[in-house]
Formats: structure tokens, C-alpha cells, sequence
């Protein structure tokens, strides 16, 4: 887990419809431009964002089988709504988590072969949310995205979500999780 910097955009398998003027735009905005093998369009990664890429065996986690295809959106989903007190928290029929259906607050693009996970998941804590003014986030037209600071009006660090964000992987899917609360949080960022 670590928070992005500098700033990054990447493009999914879905990848068709950004050409080299948007990624050069991007650039000359001081953004790296990166093209990987996960599901979805293009999205910011940055300071103040908790990125995640757990690697799980889906074959061998005590889940149901549609637990597993949801399982990294109701840790967060769960996490937001117990730990953090958000209202209005859950999925839509697009990919991520979302407040009220039209603010995104965490991204997932999520690779499985032969049931291994790649890839994984976004969340806005304290997001500068202008970097995502340049794109359309995910190909979202009609929606907006926000963070855990803009939902609660104060401060939430990247570090303030780690331990919680380990709590809940730990709970969703059936798992011992050691987080050495003693460890410096820079070393997970």
C-alpha cells in the first residue's frame, strides 16, 4: 500500500479511445501517463490517495462465489461506513464505491487470472480532486469524484486509513492480517 507521487494517470484494457494528445496533456500538467493490463478507462492516482494492490488466490479464500467478485468493494464499503461514519456509501451499477450513486470515492480495476488478483484499488482520503477535472474519470460523463477529507470537511490522512483499510480486509475475506501499528507509516507510503 502506498500513496502515489507524483501524480498518475493510467488507461485500462480499454485503452482505445485515449490518444497521444490526451496523454501529452496529462504530462505537460506534470502527470505521469501509464497504460496497464486492468479492468476500466483512465483514472488519477496521487498524493493523498491510499493505493492497494492486494494479491489474492480467489480459489482458495472461504468465500462464496460472488462474495469474491465483491469482496475488495465491501471492505471498502464497509470500512467508510463504520470507521469514517459516511452516509450513503455502496455500488452502482458502475465499477468502484461510491456516495450518494454520483461521487466516486474509491476506484477498483482488479486483474484475475487463473484466480490470482492484480491490480487493485483507489481511495480518496485527502485528494487534490482537481487533478481529476482534466479527464473524465473512469469514461464517467454525468459523475463527480470526492474524498474522505471532502465528505467529512476535515483532515484524513492516507495513514489514518491504512490500519482500518487492513481491519476489514482481514474481516471481508476471513483473514489474519498483522499490521505493526509501531512500524513508521512513511515505510507504507
Amino acid at each position: 500500500m502506498f500513496e502515489h507521487s507524483p501524480p498518475a494517470y493510467t488507461v485500462g484494457i480499454r485503452e482505445g479511445i485515449y490518444t497521444e494528445e490526451t496523454e501529452q496533456k496529462v504530462v505537460k500538467l506534470g502527470a505521469e501517463f501509464h497504460r496497464v493490463k486492468r479492468g476500466g478507462l483512465i483514472t488519477f492516482h496521487g498524493p493523498g490517495q491510499l493505493v492497494a494492490y492486494p494479491i489474492f488466490n480467489l480459489n482458495n479464500l472461504p468465500l462464496p462465489k460472488n462474495q469474491k467478485t465483491f469482496g475488495v468493494q465491501q471492505v471498502l464499503i464497509q470500512m467508510l461506513k463504520e470507521k469514517f461514519k459516511l452516509e450513503n456509501v455502496g455500488r452502482t451499477e458502475n465499477a468502484g464505491v461510491w456516495i450518494n450513486e454520483q461521487k466516486k470515492i474509491g476506484a477498483i480495476g482488479i486483474q484475475v487470472r487463473n484466480g490470482i488478483t492484480s491490480h487493485g484499488l483507489a481511495l480518496n482520503c485527502e485528494t487534490d480532486l482537481k487533478w481529476f477535472d482534466y479527464i473524465i474519470p473512469c469514461g464517467l460523463k454525468d459523475k463527480s469524484t470526492t474524498s474522505i477529507s471532502n465528505e467529512l470537511n476535515k483532515q484524513i490522512k492516507v495513514t489514518d486509513v491504512i490500519g482500518p483499510l487492513c481491519e476489514y480486509f482481514g474481516t471481508v475475506f476471513e483473514l489474519k492480517i498483522n499490521l505493526n501499528i509501531n512500524a513508521n507509516p512513511q515505510n507504507f507510503i
